[in-house]
């Protein structure tokens, strides 16, 4: 028997998110469920702010949210360039993402695979350093500090100066126990880790 959706308490959920009721008012002819679901990961491609709940409320495919969520992330930071000091035109995207999404364990496997989706580019590794080290150090531990960690060990020098300068942004004094006494091959990048460390004690 086919499962009919309740438009009128999904709405009701997001009745405060003014654009999520116009675009299921406005787009969301096709009333059965491939037609919701499909609506939904469309919206969600381009809104992180919803509840993670309505996955499970809805019978919607958490890895087919996660890859349109992945998409969107990735096609942004292919066209975009990460700068010291400036915030990247994805970063309140994945902010919001983490601020909205309840569950650690689905923040904690989706960010995971986000990085290690993006292992054979560089460019897409040091845009979700820049972007994760903006946002506050216990909000994204401990997901955060495990893509940083991992980007130390990486075989090109600027994911690795990103990595350490994750842990720079963060500014949390926690970080030491993670860093401290850690060995790169680099002198330069060594001589930046110890400061970053040094920095990090003093806080």
């Amino acid at each position: 028997m086919e499962n009919k959706y309740d438009y009128n308490a999904v709405i009701e959920s997001y009745k405060e998110d003014a654009n999520f009721k116009n675009f299921l008012y406005s787009e969301l002819n096709n009333r059965d469920n491939n037609g919701f679901n499909n609506y939904f990961l469309t919206y969600f491609s381009k809104n992180s702010s919803l509840d993670i709940k309505l996955l499970d409320r809805h019978h919607l495919d958490e890895k087919e949210v996660y890859h349109k969520w992945r998409d969107k992330i990735y096609s942004v930071l292919l066209n975009d360039y990460a700068i010291n000091g400036e915030k990247s035109s994805i970063e309140d995207y994945i902010a919001d993402t983490v601020k909205n999404i309840n569950d650690e364990s689905i923040i904690t496997r989706w960010f995971s695979d986000l990085y290690l989706d993006a292992m054979e580019s560089s460019k897409l590794k040091i845009g979700i350093l820049h972007a994760l080290s903006h946002i506050e150090y216990k909000r994204i531990y401990p997901v955060g500090q495990m893509i940083a960690l991992t980007g130390l060990s990486d075989a090109d020098d600027e994911v690795i100066e990103y990595s350490i300068k994750a842990f720079e942004n963060w500014q949390d004094k926690e970080a030491v126990r993670l860093l401290k006494d850690r060995q790169l091959k680099k002198p330069w990048l060594q001589d930046y880790l110890n400061v970053v460390v040094e920095y990090l004690e003093e806080l």
